[in-house]
């Protein structure tokens, strides 16, 4: 068996080539590419057989931007894996109702999970996302900065994130 891989989701709108996946310093990472487009169902089907494909790594963190981070809690909801969650969309139903057929909950995950929010993200609402972390149990480290943007690009931020739920050293770029 393997031992650790980073599993990154971006988020609606973004790509694999976003820079919160690409200034991931780790070495072993992948990204998926998922077009939201044709669905959140059709979006978590895909992350699922993602997680799957990894099922010979013992240690799979999950990690996802935005929309991505709405998909990376579920995987870590079904799949029990770590995650970090950056800037989370936790209302696909509200922020994109287009892609949703129902009305989607956020449910917290039984593994580790680090959220890092910011305070003045101009697409995620902050006090609505305040409020759901204020009553989730502490496994979910929730980290919120000032100021900050949508954008977020808090590549040491996301790194500890990585480094404090993960189990295993994941091995640097040179």
């Amino acid at each position: 068996m393997k031992d650790s891989i980073i599993l990154f989701f971006h988020g609606y709108g973004s790509s694999v080539n976003t820079d919160k996946f690409t200034n991931i310093i780790f070495t072993n990472k992948v990204a998926v590419a998922i077009d939201y487009d044709d669905g959140l169902e059709n979006a978590l089907a895909i992350a699922s057989k993602a997680v799957e494909d990894l099922s010979d790594y013992e240690d799979v963190i999950v990690v996802g931007h935005s929309m991505g981070a709405y998909i990376a809690n579920a995987m870590s909801v079904k799949y029990g894996h770590n995650a970090v969650l950056i800037s989370p969309c936790i209302n696909p139903t509200l922020n994109r109702p287009e892609i949703c057929d129902d009305n989607t909950k956020f449910i917290p995950s039984k593994a580790d999970v680090a959220v890092l929010v910011e305070k003045d993200d101009e697409v995620i609402d902050y006090n609505g996302v305040k409020a759901v972390f204020d009553n989730f149990p502490d496994n979910y480290d929730v980290k919120y900065f000032d100021n900050g943007h949508h954008r977020i690009c808090r590549t040491p931020d996301i790194i500890d994130g990585i480094q404090d739920v993960g189990k295993y050293k994941y091995p640097v770029l040179s």
